[in-house]
């Protein structure tokens, strides 16, 4: 039979042996809930980063938008008053309207470039793309063409990528479907 001292000493280690046990399954736990609560937090830091990110991103869109629909009205205001049967288009060109009107379409186009410019890192490589088209589009044309020839390009330029960029933005900020599995556009 076990002696007094025996069963003292197997009851304080098997006492000791739990409390060590509670004691490291505490602080095993504690350190657990730690590193969760951490990730919680660098998650929840990214999904703000992200929110902000999208809420500039909408609004660099729309501002975006805004000035280029501005134009696009200017350029097709300039391209209708030389096809006014009213008025001769050289009677047009050199009228105050015309000049205005071109002044207000290139000034709407400048801030909208502006503004593409200053927001580039956070808008999508779509749209990006599809902007950078419509800048070099102007390229093709020619000052030496007739005025209403070049007022003509220009009303088309801005018409044609317009519903392009619009479509774009709507798609990334309200995305109207989901694409199912072998679905194409």
């Amino acid at each position: 039979m076990m002696d007094v001292s025996t069963e003292v000493v197997v009851a304080v280690i098997g006492g000791g042996s739990a409390l060590i046990g509670t004691f490291l399954g505490a602080y095993l736990n504690k350190r657990a809930t730690l590193s969760t609560a951490r990730e919680l937090v660098e998650i929840e830091r990214f999904k703000y980063a992200q929110d902000r990110i999208w809420d500039f991103r909408k609004e660099s869109y729309t501002v975006i938008l805004a000035h280029l629909r501005k134009a696009s009205n200017f350029a097709d205001k300039v391209f209708a008053g030389y096809c006014d049967e009213q008025q001769h288009p050289e009677v047009y060109f050199a009228s105050d309207d015309r000049k205005n009107d071109d002044i207000a379409s290139w000034s709407a186009w400048d801030t909208c470039r502006a503004v593409f410019e200053d927001n580039l890192l956070t808008l999508s490589d779509d749209f990006a793309q599809q902007f950078n088209l419509l800048v070099h589009s102007f390229r093709t044309i020619d000052d030496n063409d007739l005025p209403p020839e070049v007022a003509h390009k220009r009303a088309e330029i801005f018409s044609t990528f317009y519903p392009k960029l619009l479509r774009i933005a709507q798609d990334e900020i309200a995305p109207s479907k989901v694409k199912r599995l072998g679905e194409t556009d």
